[in-house]
């Protein structure tokens, strides 16, 4: 029962459009806080996901998070500032470079997860 309620939860935090939030953040205040915010909260989640055994659902949860934030960016391209702001790249092909990027804090987490289990423990005396 305990797990099942973890894995909505961390379900529901992985499907939330981090990349989307994080463009449109750095689009209309030209703050790159989103883009901070959203690798804090992708290791958190990735070293959770570990803990909990729960990969699949990370997994899951991002390609979610994709289709959210590609569907919210295709609704706002006729936005004009949305039209030349990211040049070289348009904002999709940006959402997608930005979105395989937000998988490195990840398996960071992933990583750092395992790192820690696989060190011995000191004896207490």
């Amino acid at each position: 029962m305990k797990k099942g309620i973890i894995s909505i939860l961390l379900f529901s935090l992985l499907s939330f459009p981090y990349v989307f939030i994080a463009m449109f953040l750095d689009v209309s205040q030209g703050s790159m806080l989103g883009y901070g915010i959203m690798a804090v909260m992708s290791l958190i989640l990735g070293y959770t996901a570990r803990y909990f055994g729960l990969v699949p659902v990370l997994v899951i949860g991002n390609l979610v998070s994709l289709v959210i934030s590609y569907y919210l960016n295709t609704t706002m391209a006729g936005h004009e500032k949305w039209g030349w702001y990211f040049k070289p790249l348009t904002s999709q092909q940006l959402l997608i470079v930005v979105s395989i990027l937000n998988l490195i804090p990840q398996i960071l987490g992933l990583t750092i997860h395992r790192n820690q289990k696989d060190k011995p423990k000191k004896a207490r005396i």
